[in-house]
């Protein structure tokens, strides 16, 4: 059943069908005893103040049943398992690179999901790549850091220097996801760096390395007045250059951003085209369950 099952999601998670997540549960539309198809849902912890939800992680039919309504009924049971479980909305994200987006899209259209919603926006390329398209873009301008600028390693921050950064992200207007402590405690330590300006703390990057082929750098940040000149591409340009002096020329660097980052969005999609192996978009898409009654 399990081998069956696992035909019928990523194998990003497989691991999540032995039963052993009691906030996982796996939808499935059976016929003659044979799985037809499958929603794997997760019922994440309810956190006080918030909106207890349900995230959709996969929904998949076989492929000899596709386009029969299994994958409608499977959305409904899923938004069914959801309610009952106390939910007040699902959700599901996926990229602008999936197989079948246009099908997955319409779906989800017609069983009366919101429109997607634009989330982060992606691009990868090799960091030695990544780090000489910074420099080329910079010779035809002025330098990305001004005069007094200097970039460290993460740890080199000291604890008088922490009320300055608390002072700093909490006047960061477009996100609330920016603050170093939530994510000094997982960085990699070669790969996450702090700005200085002039002695005082100017900006930061902070970088994950789940294997040495791929490396993440979604957290970013300089203060405003560094932000037209392009500081923050000068942070990027050097954990791309530490990453391939750690792992090599064939180590991939993902940046990722979001739609209210300034300047970052038109950056990636347009400017760094030239060195990206791909670019994509990971898009939300969401159903409030409370705005009618979930299926019988």
């Amino acid at each position: 059943m399990q081998t069956e099952l696992a035909s019928l999601t990523f194998p990003r998670y497989h691991k999540l069908l032995t039963g052993q997540r009691e906030d996982v549960v796996p939808v499935k539309l059976e016929e003659s005893g044979r799985i037809l198809g499958l929603a794997l849902i997760c019922l994440p912890k309810v956190e006080p103040a918030v909106a207890p939800s349900a995230h959709m992680l996969s929904i998949m039919v076989v492929p000899d049943r596709r386009r029969s309504g299994i994958a409608r009924e499977l959305i409904r049971r899923a938004e069914q398992a959801a309610h009952d479980n106390g939910r007040e909305t699902i959700s599901t994200w996926y990229s602008t690179r999936l197989p079948m987006r246009a099908a997955f899209e319409s779906l989800l259209a017609g069983s009366g999901w919101n429109s997607p919603l634009v989330e982060s926006m992606r691009t990868a390329g090799y960091a030695v790549a990544v780090a000489a398209e910074m420099d080329r873009i910079e010779l035809a301008r002025r330098s990305w850091l001004p005069e007094g600028a200097v970039i460290d390693l993460w740890s080199t921050v000291t604890e008088d220097e922490r009320p300055e950064i608390d002072c700093l992200a909490e006047a960061i207007d477009f996100s609330n996801m920016m603050h170093p402590g939530k994510w000094e405690k997982f960085c990699h330590p070669e790969l996450s760096v702090v700005l200085r300006l002039n002695g005082h703390i100017a900006g930061w990057v902070f970088g994950e390395a789940p294997t040495p082929e791929l490396c993440y750098y979604a957290v970013g940040y300089v203060v405003p007045e560094l932000r037209r000149r392009g500081a923050l591409i000068g942070l990027i340009r050097d954990v791309c250059r530490r990453q391939a002096a750690l792992y090599g020329p064939a180590s991939v660097a993902r940046l990722s951003t979001t739609p209210a980052t300034p300047g970052m969005p038109r950056f990636m999609k347009e400017r760094l085209g030239r060195c990206a192996l791909w670019y994509d978009e990971y898009m939300s898409v969401s159903k409030n369950l409370t705005e009618e009654p979930a299926h019988a």
